[in-house]
């Protein structure tokens, strides 16, 4: 069953690491790596027997069968998993635009658009023109209808389904991301010079300091100026819009680059700049998001 709630813009691009509102996916190094075996930040497979799969999926990576993954091997599969997330949401936004095109014309009326988020989650069986605006042009949804207003790009009074699919992913839209990363810009950039330092990106949400979450500060800087640091292409210290807007592109091939990069850096326990499966076992983790229950009796049994 299709929700109402699926109707908005989700809070991140798929493929990408950073969320619309700015907020760095943490989930996103196990969900690049596994593509289609986590669905919803959830495993798809029963975490018991999740050193099996592992132990599978790196025999999948290592292309050329030498028991050892490399950067390039890693790369290549992220990208391939990164692009398999963008193919399943735009198939998924398919079966989104039609349960909101209540008079099956191939597009999508404010009123029909409405009348779906009205209903509820259920499959919208009303007419639309049961419901009467209560509150002016917005219906009394001011946000909501902001959304839609923004995704009827032509302005012609309904949205077809590749504004749908732009409005609902934006990585299928060079222009779109673009102007997503515009809004995000205009919200780092505090100075209004149009560009973004790294002291605008790293600054703490507003409100107190507290003295107990001293430590979860410090990862969240941490965290943040390894992002800037792949955001800032030229090195020169600050993000510009084309910058910013292709780092938001999940089908870059740098990104899958960036984090085979770090997943190696990580796991990498003799730097050999390769992974083998007993490091990769030891990370389970790190390329999961789930603990590993017993742990050492797993690498005992394997090794």
């Amino acid at each position: 069953m299709i929700k109402s709630s699926e109707l908005l813009p989700a809070d991140h691009v798929e493929g990408s690491k950073l969320e619309r509102d700015g907020d760095i996916n943490k989930d996103f190094h196990h969900e690049a790596f596994l593509g289609k075996l986590i669905k919803d930040g959830t495993l798809t497979f029963e975490n018991k027997m999740g050193y099996k799969k592992l132990i599978e999926i790196f025999h999948q990576v290592d292309y050329d069968k030498d028991h050892l993954v490399s950067k390039d091997e890693l790369s290549y599969w992220i990208h391939e998993r990164i692009l398999e997330h963008v193919e399943e949401a735009r198939l998924r936004n398919e079966g989104l635009f039609k349960s909101a095109d209540l008079n099956k014309d191939g597009s999508i009326t404010w009123l029909e658009y409405r009348t779906k988020l009205l209903v509820g989650d259920g499959n919208a069986t009303v007419s639309p023109k049961k419901y009467v605006f209560s509150s002016g042009e917005d219906g009394g949804l001011p946000d909501e209808y902001g959304h839609w207003k923004k995704a009827d790009v032509n302005q012609d009074g309904k949205i077809d389904v590749t504004e749908f699919l732009y409005f609902q992913h934006p990585e299928y839209n060079p222009e779109t991301i673009k102007k997503m990363a515009e809004d995000m810009l205009v919200n780092f950039d505090r100075n209004g010079d149009k560009i973004m330092t790294g002291d605008e990106f790293l600054a703490l949400p507003p409100g107190e300091v507290d003295p107990d979450q001293a430590a979860a500060e410090k990862e969240y800087k941490e965290d943040r100026k390894r992002e800037f640091k792949l955001m800032d292409k030229n090195g020169d210290g600050v993000v510009k819009l084309d910058e910013l807007a292709l780092y938001l592109d999940p089908r870059n091939e740098q990104h899958a680059a960036n984090e085979a990069s770090y997943l190696i850096s990580v796991a990498d326990k003799n730097k050999d700049a390769k992974l083998s499966e007993l490091e990769m076992l030891q990370n389970y983790q790190l390329f999961t998001g789930s603990s590993l229950a017993n742990f050492a009796g797993v690498l005992h049994d394997e090794f």
